[in-house]
């Protein structure tokens, strides 16, 4: 990818070129709710120190950032990157998720409805359950924090920015698969059937009880 080829992002987006100008485009995939998608980004710009994008809908992509899927075609690149990221995410990442608790499970803004993650939404969309707890047992998950959801800085591998938060939401903590970790279609795969089970069975269901509107391959 060039440098100076803008980054693909859901949304509207405004990509910060060198010479400060900035241009508007909109992605071929918007999230089911963007008000879900806003409302995570405005409550982890409040409590985080980094990396999310300090814009609800929109994001300031420089020329210099990359995310971990572009660097997937320089494989000492991506290697040198995965480990700096996994490093930052369980340091640093994922401590600042964990921080953020309540007793019911469903987007940060409760008015909206409870989306499980998308690999669990897309097999069944039925009206899901609030389940509730008499402890703040539930923490904030991303619930796709994969390496195209995550920009790094090309020289150090900083984290910069994670985008892609419109099914984040209040779960148990084990729902944030380690997806930073996976470069290759099947091993993401593999991760989600290894997922699936534990998943369905907090929400008292098994994978025949899902009505497969989108059929997993």
């Amino acid at each position: 990818m060039s440098p100076h080829q803008p980054f693909k992002l859901e949304f509207e987006r405004l990509v910060s070129r060198n010479d400060s100008r900035r241009s508007s485009a909109t992605s071929d995939y918007c999230g089911l709710y963007p008000e879900d998608h806003a409302a995570a980004s405005r409550t982890c710009c409040k409590q985080f120190v980094r990396p999310v994008p300090h814009y609800a809908c929109s994001l300031i992509v420089r020329d210099d950032w990359r995310d971990m899927m572009t660097l997937k075609c320089q494989n000492r690149s991506r290697s040198a990157a995965a480990a700096a990221v996994d490093k930052q995410i369980n340091s640093f990442i994922l401590p600042q998720l964990r921080s953020l608790r309540r007793k019911y499970i469903g987007s940060v803004d409760p008015s909206l409805p409870v989306f499980p993650p998308q690999r669990v939404y897309d097999r069944d969309r039925r009206p899901w359950e609030r389940i509730s707890s008499a402890t703040d047992c539930f923490s904030l998950c991303h619930n796709d924090l994969g390496p195209q959801n995550i920009f790094v800085c090309p020289d150090t591998f900083e984290i910069v920015g994670i985008i892609d938060w419109e099914f984040a939401g209040f779960f148990p903590p084990y729902f944030e698969l380690p997806l930073w970790k996976v470069f290759d279609w099947r091993d993401e795969q593999e991760l989600y059937g290894e997922a699936n089970p534990r998943e369905l069975s907090f929400f008292g269901l098994k994978a025949e009880d899902l009505k497969d509107c989108i059929p997993p391959p």
